[in-house]
């Protein structure tokens, strides 16, 4: 889904087109609460910025996506992206200034990684050492992430990272994949 919209938008739509899309669809504090704009907690996790910023989020997603889809179903997969990236733009939405739009799937992927950490910590007496492994390679990658996100906050200019929303997501993954 994410990459067909991002097909259409960018190589299908007009410039102009392409604007109102994400005039319509970004998350931004401002129009989900003041305005009651709630579609746009759902349609942000769709959108993407560039290339690069749909690239790496899908990428992310079929490299760790593959696990937690074995380990948990393709149904509870698709419930853990959907309302794990919900909770990514809920809290962004709730933390973020009003000044912010946010885009981008990595709230869901954050969920996603979530979730395989649970899976892997609840289970770790099975998997042993793998799963030992598989903990520090998820978590070394989510403070990576976290850390590029701040350090893109701290500059000034450029593109900033919408931290709220990966944290958001990751809380929403470890959540649903525990209970």
């Amino acid at each position: 889904i994410n990459a067909v919209i991002f097909v259409i938008a960018f190589f299908m739509l007009s410039e102009f087109q392409r604007d109102d899309l994400y005039n319509w669809g970004a998350s931004n504090q401002f129009f989900v609460l003041q305005q009651g704009e709630f579609h746009r907690l759902l349609t942000a996790m769709f959108l993407h910025g560039g290339i690069a910023h749909v690239v790496f989020n899908m990428l992310a997603l079929y490299y760790i996506g593959q696990n937690v889809e074995r380990f948990f179903g393709t149904l509870r997969f698709a419930l853990i992206y959907f309302l794990g990236g919900l909770a990514g733009s809920v809290l962004s939405v709730l933390l973020n200034d009003a000044q912010t739009f946010s885009v981008g799937a990595s709230g869901a992927v954050f969920a996603i990684v979530g979730a395989e950490l649970v899976f892997l910590y609840q289970h770790r007496k099975l998997f042993g050492d793998m799963a030992k492994t598989q903990l520090r390679n998820l978590l070394f990658i989510a403070v990576l992430n976290l850390g590029v996100g701040f350090a893109s906050n701290a500059t000034t200019g450029g593109v900033a990272i919408d931290n709220w929303g990966h944290i958001g997501g990751l809380i929403g993954g470890l959540a649903l994949a525990w209970f």
